[in-house]
């Protein structure tokens, strides 16, 4: 779950005692060993609907995004990401001279890359990707006219989280570990390799967000749960550390740090004593608040500075949607008005000068593009025009406000096909990960697939969503948990109101805590859902903080469970009311998973076989956390849709062998 993604702590450093791991189950559960629980095979009478999905999401697949990182000094040459050609993200590089122009590949692999950036002095490239989604992110350099990447600290054993460099351009500064020890070890490493040089171990979720002209000092954010975390400064010779954010502990959450040019200065990103999050400016020396930029609109997601000192960039969430704004670096006032519209925005580097910032933005019918935002006057323009080869029908899509049972309102993205002519449309709930986190309006694969096989598509950002405030993030947490299960409850209750809804036909599909909240809802709610898909989601907390490392279960367990015990996190584990899921499932599960084991869905999978659930269940041997390789989307795609659509009866698939698949010969 993603709960698990990021970062940090200081000098008197808590740890969350460890959860015991005496396994609970069900009174009358007798679960198989994972051996014996063994993936399905499609009926073989579905085959040629399944061929059909196959060749409508291909051709979804086809249109694909891309994502900028930065601009190389002299803003001759753009360093992006793409999932072109049908493949995982890839990262490559291209002159910016023409948008149209050749691409080339960096690292070619058939790994998705994790992330990248030109050194300072503009004449390496540095990325990083793990291995089969394993999560042990490795490290490579490579010339900026592409190539395959040399590794840097080669060890896959271990995680090498995003790295930052030091303006000589020298160092790479960066946290390395393994899942067993849940420890996470900060080190500097010679650019051109070499043995690194460890500099402290911590225990629990960090990650570097910046490090000083001299690498002598470094700012770190320290996870404890999606809802709390602080910010550090790092000394990089001693290991020392001073805790900048939050001041006051009680009710506050700081995240990411970064230097202002002249370094007499330190940004973070802080909620503490308000409800939204905002970026202040510190005095390096003192720490004392000398600025602040707050809108009680939107929360602030990233900070980027300007080389030249006279600008910040902040991204900013109000959930839905992104927007960017270009700040005085002194004043924090708005300076610059970017011109952008509200989308899903995601924010790359300023150029070495200040002048452009590299932004990626993607809408409903735009799959994602790069733009570079011009500095003084916030004009854009695009930095790539890539002839996708597809035609990419609009997207009518309204965000809706659905009351709970509380009276809490839940925002909630609605998509429903254009060429709809009054008839009741099967549903897709799709319910995203995290805890934390949040469904924006822009362009999903998913979404674009659904409504291509005549669904509608409803996105709802359940309690515990980011970008709605401080309050509603929290209102999910601990105790709380049920309360974002019943949300889903008052969806189903306002989707069967729509006359564009068929109530007979509402189907779940999520992944990570999705998958959990799919489980949860289906067990909780048996008569309202027709069906579900659930992706790697937890499915017994016993379990889950048994095998899963150290790293995440802390902050799982501090997320879940807060102060309350083993009981509490066993009443709210789906497995505990697997025996009332009436409705089909399709699970699918990654197996070099290190957050949600493959244990989790088996366990999920034996009983509703047991029970004769219909369920169908995809293993993908080449993935993680994640579903990220062409043929397993596709797979997926397909199988899942044909196995919907067969059992609550829609099309062609609900005349053919409707068996859930048989596990094969052992």
């Amino acid at each position: 779950m993603s709960a698990c993604a990021g970062p940090e702590r200081g000098p008197q450093r808590e740890v969350v005692a460890p959860v015991s791991t005496a396994s609970w189950r069900p009174a009358n559960a007798n679960l198989p060993s994972e051996a014996a629980i063994l993936p399905d095979t499609p009926p073989s009478a579905c085959a040629s609907r399944e061929a059909e999905l196959a060749k409508v999401y291909a051709s979804v697949a086809d249109a694909f995004g891309s994502w900028g990182y930065a601009l190389s000094a002299d803003g001759k040459k753009l360093l992006f990401e793409s999932n072109r050609g049908g493949r995982a993200s890839q990262l490559y590089i291209a002159s910016t001279e023409s948008p149209t122009s050749a691409v080339r590949i960096v690292g070619d692999s058939p790994d998705r890359i994790g992330g990248a950036r030109f050194t300072p002095d503009g004449k390496t490239i540095i990325f990083w990707r793990d291995h089969n989604g394993d999560d042990n992110p490795q490290l490579f350099r490579s010339s900026v006219d592409g190539g395959e990447g040399t590794a840097i600290d080669p060890d896959p054993s271990r995680f090498h989280h995003e790295p930052q460099l030091a303006p000589n351009a020298k160092q790479l500064v960066y946290f390395r570990g393994d899942h067993k020890s849940g420890t996470f070890e900060l080190v500097k490493t010679p650019l051109e390799g070499g043995t690194p040089t460890s500099i402290a171990v911590v225990k629990g979720l960090h990650g570097l967000s910046a490090v000083n002209r001299s690498a002598t000092s470094g700012l770190v954010t320290h996870l404890f749960s999606q809802s709390k975390g602080e910010v550090l400064r790092f000394d990089l010779k001693s290991g020392k550390t001073e805790v900048l954010a939050p001041r006051d502990k009680s009710d506050s959450f700081a995240h990411t740090g970064a230097f202002s040019s002249d370094e007499k200065s330190i940004y973070v990103v802080s909620n503490e004593g308000r409800e939204r999050f905002a970026v202040e400016r510190l005095d390096a020396t003192t720490s004392k608040v000398l600025a602040t930029f707050a809108d009680d609109r939107v929360d602030v997601e990233a900070v980027r500075v300007a080389p030249n000192g006279n600008l910040i960039a902040v991204e900013c969430s109000n959930g839905s949607y992104n927007t960017i704004e270009l700040l005085d670096a002194f004043t924090l006032q708005r300076k610059v008005k970017v011109d952008l519209p509200p989308a899903s925005i995601r924010l790359g580097e300023f150029q070495t000068n200040g002048r452009a910032l590299v932004v990626s933005l993607s809408m409903p019918s735009v799959p994602s593009e790069v733009f570079a935002v011009d500095a003084i006057t916030g004009k854009v323009r695009k930095l790539r025009e890539d002839d996708r080869g597809v035609a990419i029908s609009p997207l009518n899509v309204t965000t809706e406000m659905v009351k709970s049972f509380d009276g809490t309102i839940i925002p909630t993205n609605v998509y429903v096909p254009a060429d709809h002519k009054g008839e009741k449309l099967p549903v897709i709930i799709k319910i995203h990960g995290g805890p934390g986190g949040s469904y924006r309006v822009r362009w999903s694969d998913y979404t674009t697939f659904y409504l291509a096989n005549g669904f509608a598509v409803v996105e709802p950002n359940v309690r515990g969503s980011t970008g709605f405030g401080k309050a509603y993030e929290r209102a999910d947490n601990g105790t709380l948990r049920m309360d974002a299960v019943k949300d889903l409850e008052y969806v189903n209750a306002w989707l069967r109101a729509q006359p564009w809804a068929d109530s007979s036909k509402l189907v779940l599909q999520g992944g990570s805590y999705g998958g959990y909240l799919t489980y949860m809802a289906l067990g909780h709610q048996p008569k309202l859902w027709a069906a579900g898909i659930a992706m790697f989601g937890v499915v017994n907390f016993a379990t889950l903080f048994a095998s899963v490392t150290g790293v995440y279960r802390d902050a799982l367990h501090e997320e879940f469970a807060g102060k309350a015990g083993d009981a509490f996190l066993a009443s709210i584990s789906p497995l505990r009311v697997a025996d009332r899921i009436e409705a089909p499932l399709f699970v699918y599960q990654g197996q070099n998973d290190v957050r949600t084991k493959r244990s989790e869905q088996d366990q999920m999978v034996a009983l509703l076989r047991k029970r004769g659930t219909a369920v169908e269940y995809m293993v993908a041997p080449d993935e993680g956390h994640d579903l990220a390789k062409r043929n397993n989307r596709i797979e997926f795609h397909s199988r899942s849709i044909r196995f919907i659509e067969q059992q609550i009866g829609l099309g062609e698939a609900s005349t053919c062998d409707r068996s859930a698949g048989k596990p094969p010969a052992r």
